[in-house]
């Protein structure tokens, strides 16, 4: 037997050992794997609603790297399309929409705008939620999937914003009347640059391309121009910074040897064939001369003497950090610089690229109330109307203020009809309760609110307030009851009067008879009593002898 009970102990503590050690393992092999803290954002494209999305195309602009409405542009200019879109409806997760996002001019059609490779960017909503993702591709068409993080709110509206850089192969001076997605027409003033005409320049490009790999720290390229002008200018430098939170930085390394060899002095700045290397008036000995001081975030250039109505130009490669094709640049990337010119004050230039696009999304929400009334409705009372008293409020827009009726049957569910904005305060009840010749309601238990998330309940739960979110669905029950049909007591039936039985001849009484059975139930009861008294005496008798 002990034998037999050490064996289930040493089972149970190899069992013990086993499990532990399992556990330890699952947290060795666990630990060399890091949390993704970048987890897809985005499920499958499954339905396409674009037939319930409305796309407002009569609000459609061509903007900058700021969201500005532009109405002129030049070649490598930067060039947005800004669309707002609106669901008619709720959507769910794997639902999408399309439409087309170019900009070609109207009687050549000649691309100004459109991507070279497909970019992918994130719908955030106004509490900086991702809601979901798109795509804007190469040949121009943007795909926008949402996530389930839209399934609470009853509508979503924003903008979509496509950006990259103008293309214009003009000699400037041009009126183009272009068309955007194929829906819309607007006027661009396209622009160049007066040729001889030399100023303070900051530009930026995407220095890779998606045919093959290149070099991460050399992804994006920054060019800065400072022209002498009349006179010669000694002393001058540049300080290029990437803003606070930038997706991209300098690696050093790459910044020594490539801008020593890239600063070099030109005499005619303003067109693409001035602004090359091999126009170098110094032949390589201005950037020999140049002094670098770098670190990730900014480089200081201080230069040799410009010679009069000469420009410098600086070369700044930018890392961007596994990036190795164009299609890995999406995004703001900004860069700013700032002169130091004896004698001149020069204001900061900053240069913002985008690649690909932006999305926000906003939520507008709605309720509804489901009229439940427990207890068996007659026929004549199943079409009654029931009294709903609504009253919105909102403080950022008092537009949506009011307060009205509404009826609504049993079993029968009311929707406010318009999808309203976030913030606003409801506030609702339920009037008189209406009357039937055939009903009695239970006044205790009716007009009375289920609970409900994100609904606060007063007055015996009478009174429903909530604040709109696009946290929780709100759909609410209100339920009278009504009070039980009475069941009549039934009246009395009077009993049929027994029949008086007719008198039946008897024998001549006999008093010797009638004497003997009386008395003989009274020596009857008498002989019990005794008997019950004989009967209790024994046992106490014997409980005496024992």
């Amino acid at each position: 037997m002990v034998a037999s009970k050490r064996r289930h102990v040493g089972a149970l503590l190899a069992a013990f050992v086993l499990v532990l050690s399992f556990f330890g393992l699952t947290q060795v092999f666990s630990a060399q794997v890091p949390a993704r803290a970048d987890t897809p954002s985005c499920p499958a494209a499954v339905t396409n609603v674009s037939d319930k999305v409305a796309l407002d195309w009569d609000k459609a602009q061509l903007v900058d790297h700021a969201g500005h409405e532009v109405h002129s542009v030049g070649d490598w200019w930067d060039l947005g399309v800004k669309l707002p879109w609106q669901t008619q409806g709720r959507v769910k997760a794997g639902d999408y929409f399309t439409y087309d996002a170019s900009v070609v001019e109207s009687t050549s059609g000649q691309s100004v705008l459109r991507p070279t490779v497909s970019r992918s960017f994130d719908v955030v909503s106004h509490d900086n939620i991702v809601v979901g993702c798109g795509t804007w591709a190469a040949d121009g068409t943007v795909t926008v999937v949402f996530n389930n993080k839209v399934e609470s709110a009853a509508q979503w509206y924003g903008t979509v914003t496509t950006n990259g850089l103008a293309s214009y192969t003009g000699p400037g001076g041009e009126t183009y009347k272009v068309v955007i997605g194929g829906k819309v027409t607007r006027t661009l003033d396209m622009t160049r640059r007066t040729p001889g005409e030399a100023r303070y320049q900051k530009d930026g490009w995407l220095n890779l391309s998606d045919s093959e790999d290149g070099d991460e720290n050399k992804a994006i390229m920054w060019r800065v121009v400072l022209p002498a002008g009349d006179t010669a200018v000694t002393g001058a430098s540049i300080v290029d910074e990437a803003p606070a939170g930038s997706r991209w930085s300098f690696d050093c390394d790459t910044v020594n040897e490539y801008t020593k060899t890239h600063t070099f002095i030109v005499t005619d700045p303003t067109t693409s064939e001035g602004l090359r290397r091999d126009k170098d008036t110094s032949n390589g000995a201005f950037g020999n001369a140049a002094q670098i001081e770098c670190t990730s975030t900014k480089v200081t250039v201080k230069l040799a003497e410009i010679p009069a109505h000469q420009s410098a130009i600086i070369m700044l490669p930018a890392r961007v950090e596994g990036a190795k094709r164009a299609s890995d640049i999406a995004g703001e990337f900004a860069n700013t610089v700032k002169y130091t010119v004896p004698g001149e004050t020069v204001e900061p230039i900053t240069k913002v690229l985008r690649y690909g696009a932006v999305a926000n999304a906003y939520a507008h929400q709605t309720f509804s109330v489901t009229k439940k009334v427990e207890g068996e409705l007659p026929e004549s009372a199943k079409d009654l109307d029931y009294t709903l008293v609504i009253t919105l409020k909102n403080n950022a827009d008092p537009s949506v203020n009011k307060t009205f009726q509404t009826t609504i049957k049993a079993g029968e569910t009311y929707t406010y009809p318009e999808s309203l904005p976030l913030g606003t305060e409801v506030t609702v009840t339920e009037g008189d309760l209406p009357t039937a010749a055939e009903i009695t309601w239970n006044d205790a238990e009716s007009r009375v609110f289920e609970t409900a998330d994100g609904v606060m309940l007063a007055a015996d739960n009478r009174e429903a307030t909530f604040t709109l979110s696009d946290e929780n669905i709100y759909s609410l029950v209100l339920t009278n009851t009504l009070a039980p049909t009475p069941t009549p007591t039934p009246s009395a039936t009077p009993s049929s009067p027994a029949p008086t039985p007719s008198a039946t001849p008897s024998p001549t009484p006999k008093l010797a008879a009638t004497g003997t059975d009386a008395a003989g139930l009274g020596v009857l009861a008498g002989i019990v009593a005794m008997a019950g008294l004989s009967l209790v005496a024994i046992k106490r008798r014997g409980r005496e002898v024992r």
